[in-house]
């Protein structure tokens, strides 16, 4: 099963996301094409923080070719779990990986800006689906919001208009705890699991698990 953490644009939470969804579930591989010039700034990056602070690591493999990202894709099995950090772009190697997931994950916060760009993505994704010629879903997660908010109606509405962008109706404030754990190369359930960013992380990470099931029983 391959679950892709997805974004027209940088800077959503897209990688804080998809680390601690890979703390929390252990995949077979990680796949990094957030690839920025000459530097690691996605999985690769803060898997080399966590190796460098705890003396863990995740197994993160960094793609920056469509013949490696597909032979990946091919090798996938019901019983692995690959998940892949794509960059903040609209390049060939994250329309792959959008389109050969079982599921796309895609945080974005409530403001303007960024429900545009999740509407032109919505119009890519509308695209790939016509040629691939099936449904692809992407599950919104509100994020990088103020922890007080517990509704979003612009975003819930531009879900709503749109052909292939599901709301799941969770979110993921910005709590410091996130920041502050990622320096220290841990995941928030490993840093503070009893924090209020735990709570909505743990929350999302059962969504995804949901999903993979409900996926998992379709294809049967």
């Amino acid at each position: 099963m391959i679950v892709t953490f997805a974004s027209s644009k940088g800077g959503t939470g897209k990688t804080t996301l998809a680390f601690n969804v890979a703390v929390a579930l252990n995949p077979t591989l990680c796949v990094d094409l957030d690839v920025g010039d000459n530097r690691d700034i996605g999985f690769t990056f803060v898997n080399g923080m966590r190796q460098q602070q705890t003396g863990k690591t995740l197994n993160v493999k960094q793609i920056t070719d469509r013949e490696s990202l597909v032979k990946i894709i091919k090798s996938d099995t019901d019983e692995q779990l690959i998940l892949i950090d794509s960059g903040g772009l609209d390049y060939s190697l994250n329309r792959v990986a959008v389109g050969c997931a079982d599921i796309v994950i895609y945080p974005s916060n409530d403001k303007a800006l960024e429900i545009n760009s999740l509407l032109d993505f919505d119009g890519i994704v509308t695209k790939m689906s016509d040629a691939a010629k099936r449904k692809i879903n992407v599950h919104v997660i509100a994020s990088r919001t103020n922890y007080a908010k517990k509704t979003w109606p612009d975003l819930q509405n531009a879900c709503n208009l749109s052909k292939n962008m599901i709301f799941s109706g969770l979110s993921l404030p910005m709590y410091v705890d996130l920041s502050d754990s990622f320096g220290d190369g841990k995941a928030i359930n490993e840093y503070a699991a009893n924090s209020h960013a735990n709570i909505h992380m743990q929350q999302i990470v059962n969504y995804i698990k949901q999903q993979l099931q409900q996926k998992g029983n379709n294809d049967e």
